[in-house]
């Protein structure tokens, strides 16, 4: 199932639980790119043309432009280069945790990492946006079928 069949699979479950945004433009994403100097990986474009960022959980996925949920540049290091790779935080919570995807120097997804320190120290998660999705919602769904009736949020052990 492609992520965005997943995103819609669990709004529809789950109304009160998944907030969703209108769409971005290719235009505006683009226009990210040429802010960050880096080029989006697939995933997220898709993501974005769907919803502009989502909410589900204390879990958040930025958007591009998109100031009623998190925007790419509200976070504190949306990206972060070294020599060999460039780290893109796409997700986060509240608690602090960062999701970022790493390419290589040739947009090449290397692999999707968990950080709470700004990458001062980070866990690889998956080693794909798509493998990390996969995963993602398929936790997430459990998590919201196993909520306690106090709606007490709980977090995906990494």
């Amino acid at each position: 199932m492609s992520i965005v069949d997943q995103i819609r699979t669990l709004s529809i479950k789950y109304p009160d639980k998944v907030s969703l945004y209108t769409p971005v433009s290719n235009e505006i994403i683009r226009s990210y790119e040429e802010r960050l100097n880096v080029i989006f990986p697939k995933e997220l474009y898709e993501i974005w043309r769907y919803s502009n960022g989502m909410g589900v959980l204390d879990y958040c996925i930025n958007g591009v432009g998109n100031k009623r949920i998190s925007d790419m540049f509200d976070s504190n290091y949306p990206i972060q280069k070294s020599e060999e790779h460039v780290f893109l935080d796409f997700m986060g919570t509240s608690g602090g945790q960062s999701f970022y995807v790493k390419l290589a120097k040739d947009n090449v997804v290397k692999e999707v990492v968990i950080s709470e320190d700004y990458l001062e120290t980070s866990k690889m998660v998956a080693p794909s946006l798509e493998v990390f999705f996969d995963q993602f919602f398929f936790r997430v769904d459990q998590l919201i079928q196993e909520m306690s009736s106090n709606d007490q949020i709980d977090y995906i052990d990494y």
